[in-house]
């Protein structure tokens, strides 16, 4: 969460729309408030299986209140979702666990949302946080999807940078083990070689080896820590701006 709010602090709400989806999906509508409105109540997942509600805030520009602030906006969602963004708002995003991990559903949507609402002439990007592990459990899942999921997840990206959306991905935590991770494809594949894969070039490919998994690297992106992480991706899709003279 600390790397989300770097990410938009650094980013022009004249400029950059910002939406966030989480995976587990929730069971309905009705759920998507407790992921933000800064009490202790916890979300209802659904399975995979059930249409899930994948989207917790639409695209937005309410994170700051102007370009120029350097702090973010305490009334915003997106800001209050962020854990710790909001002053004595602690609660935020909660991993809600039970139905395990599984992500490509989520990148279709995002990948949906950003060319049904996204503005038109503007380079729309999703980025993709995960352990990249993807096996949930064949109950939890449609039939049509339960097996070969971390090969479904690189197709669902692969159709996303076909249509023009940049994919970044960020590894934390994963593994480096064609045995030991994504134990529902054929062939093997690790969940580190799925997280590279969904990126739609090694330069979109992040890793975290500070607090993750210290064999799975970048070979394009040094960087190893979230926050840091995060950071470099908001200054690599933010281009370049004229200012008037005198701007501070």
């Amino acid at each position: 969460m600390a790397g989300v709010r770097s990410l938009l602090s650094g980013f022009w709400p004249s400029m950059d729309q910002v939406g966030l989806m989480v995976f587990p999906g929730l069971s309905g509508s009705t759920q998507v408030k407790y992921e933000y409105d800064c009490n202790s109540t916890t979300p209802t997942i659904a399975k995979y299986s059930a249409s899930p509600v994948y989207q917790i805030i639409p695209l937005s520009t309410d994170y700051k209140t102007s370009d120029s602030t350097t702090t973010l906006n305490t009334s915003s969602n997106l800001v209050k979702a962020a854990r710790g963004g909001a002053s004595g708002c602690t609660q935020g995003i909660v991993a809600v666990g039970g139905v395990g991990t599984y992500y490509a559903d989520a990148i279709t949507t995002a990948e949906s949302t950003l060319a049904s609402t996204g503005r038109s002439g503007v380079q729309k990007v999703i980025i993709l946080l995960s352990d990249g592990d993807a096996s949930a459990s064949s109950t939890d899942m449609p039939t049509a999807k339960k097996n070969n999921q971390c090969h479904e997840a690189i197709t669902a990206a692969a159709a996303a940078t076909s249509a023009g959306t940049w994919v970044y991905s960020i590894a934390y935590g994963a593994s480096t083990s064609a045995s030991g991770s994504c134990s529902t494809d054929s062939p093997s594949i690790s969940a580190c070689s799925a997280m590279q894969q969904i990126a739609s070039d090694s330069t979109k490919f992040y890793s975290d080896t500070s607090g993750g998994s210290s064999s799975c690297t970048s070979s394009a992106n040094s960087i190893s820590e979230l926050v840091g992480i995060f950071q470099n991706v908001g200054s690599s899709v933010t281009v370049p701006r004229l200012l008037p003279n005198g701007t501070s």
